[in-house]
């Protein structure tokens, strides 16, 4: 699961300076990641838990975390060089108004990367109350460029080999999802399919390129210039 999340602030962290602001920043190991391409990056997060525990970890130099709504961000306008929100604006109870705080939080040419789950290759149902939404990608779309100048669709991909797409394919009923046989499937996936099983995924196991409907996340990058 880390080195899934870690993927897009891999990707944001050639693509960003300045002061960058990670929303929804957790327990702050993305935001660290971000700091050594930034002059400053701020991490804002509403969990007081998960805040304490990033400033524990890695409050240092110029990374910060402050406690906050993703719905009033509390930065001045135009202060921002980028703003990122990876698997976050599903848990907000507006995001519209998350991203209206966006605009007015970026500088002209400040870009804003967010991500969020893709529902036809990887809906929460009823397994996580906490995401409060979920985004048709043209809903997506819709929400970015009607505030936005460029909106790229990216998605994030697991890296497959044929034979382990065709074999996740083949099982219709999940069984490879199973707890009594994760141990089976994984030295299959492993040894037989050459694909590294979920839990031994890393960063090098994910791609992120032109969005396709077989993504597990849109991932986007959104730019104003006035």
């Amino acid at each position: 699961m880390v080195a899934h999340h870690l993927k897009k602030y891999e990707f944001a962290r050639q693509r960003v300076q300045g002061l960058v602001v990670d929303v929804a920043c957790g327990v702050g190991y993305g935001t660290s990641h971000l700091a050594d391409a930034a002059d400053m990056a701020v991490g804002l997060e509403v969990a007081a838990e998960a805040i304490d525990v990033a400033r524990t970890r890695y409050r240092h130099g110029d990374t910060w975390f402050v406690r906050a709504n993703a719905e009033r961000l509390p930065l001045p306008d135009r202060s921002a060089d980028a703003i990122v929100c990876f698997e976050g604006i599903e848990h907000f109870v507006n995001p519209e108004q998350h991203l209206d705080e966006v605009m007015r939080v970026l500088r002209p040419g400040g870009r804003y990367f967010v991500s969020t789950p893709n529902p036809v290759t990887n809906a929460h149902g009823h397994d996580n109350p906490f995401h409060l939404h979920e985004f048709e990608v043209s809903r997506m779309e819709s929400m970015l460029s009607s505030r936005f100048e460029t909106v790229e669709m990216l998605g994030q991909f697991r890296i497959q080999t044929r034979a382990h797409r065709a074999t996740q394919r083949l099982d219709v009923l999940g069984i490879r999802k199973w707890r009594i046989v994760r141990p089976i499937t994984r030295l299959v996936s492993r040894g037989v399919l050459k694909t590294a099983p979920t839990e031994e995924a890393s960063i090098d196991d994910f791609s992120i390129q032109a969005f396709s409907p077989e993504a597990l996340e849109y991932v986007a990058i959104c730019t104003n210039w006035k």
